[in-house]
């Protein structure tokens, strides 16, 4: 494992938390909510923590690019992947599963990433490149689970019916086969394969910002994440 790698897994586990701690100011306190040309929400706490992420970032990597779900993208070859606050709807409605995302990515290769949520006080770390892995939960190693068997398995899933067509078919036939299935979680699901709670999660309609930081996580706990047509996560995934 590179120490540069792992001083950069250092920075973005610093970063969530400052920007988590922003968050949890403003949670459960009657924050105003807009809704976005794609109909999710936003609201000035995801502002918020992202552009204090972006300042970060800008200090530390001034030669970095930075892609983030409120203020745009400018990717290079080592980026930053953010997602403020992952999981809106459960900010907005009093969840405390709501997280704050953070990927860190050469040649649109997520390497490293961070699940933080702040409520909770609980925080993933992976860092996974070049054969390499690291894979931590509160600062222990953690592992996913060795479930092989579908019908076995416990899956996960932020929701059903948030589009008709295909991609419903494929989440409703998976989640029908397996042992089990939660709903809700957003990237909070992913942390959880990645420590054995849950053996499998599945979303549709992801952008990079929402699937990067797991990605990297879930790799480097030993699992296997790809888009439904089983191909890698990259920048060039785009909405998968």
């Amino acid at each position: 494992m590179s120490q540069a790698l792992s001083a950069v897994a250092d920075f973005a586990a610093r970063m969530t938390r400052e920007a988590g701690a922003i968050a949890l100011r403003q949670f459960r306190a009657g924050c105003e909510v807009e809704n976005k040309s794609d109909n999710t929400a936003v609201t000035r706490a995801d502002r918020e923590c992202e552009s204090h992420m972006r300042k970060m970032i800008a200090r530390e990597f001034p030669a970095h690019g930075i892609v983030g779900e409120e203020f745009g993208a400018e990717p290079k070859e080592e980026t930053w992947v953010l997602d403020p606050i992952d999981g809106t709807l459960s900010f907005i409605t009093g969840s405390p599963l709501f997280c704050v995302l953070a990927a860190f990515l050469r040649g649109g290769v997520p390497v490293a990433g961070v699940i933080h949520l702040p409520a909770l006080d609980d925080c993933w770390i992976g860092i996974h490149e070049s054969g390499h892995s690291s894979a931590t939960f509160n600062g222990k190693p953690c592992r996913v689970s060795a479930a092989r068997e579908l019908s076995r398995a416990v899956c996960l899933a932020t929701t059903v019916g948030w589009q008709s067509g295909e991609n419903d078919r494929r989440m409703r036939r998976l989640i029908s086969a397996s042992s089990r299935c939660r709903l809700g979680g957003d990237g909070f699901n992913y942390g959880c394969v990645a420590s054995g709670f849950a053996d499998l999660a599945a979303d549709y309609d992801m952008a990079p910002y929402d699937y990067l930081a797991p990605a990297a996580i879930v790799g480097a706990a030993g699992g296997i994440m790809t888009d439904w047509e089983g191909n890698p996560l990259t920048l060039e995934s785009g909405k998968t």
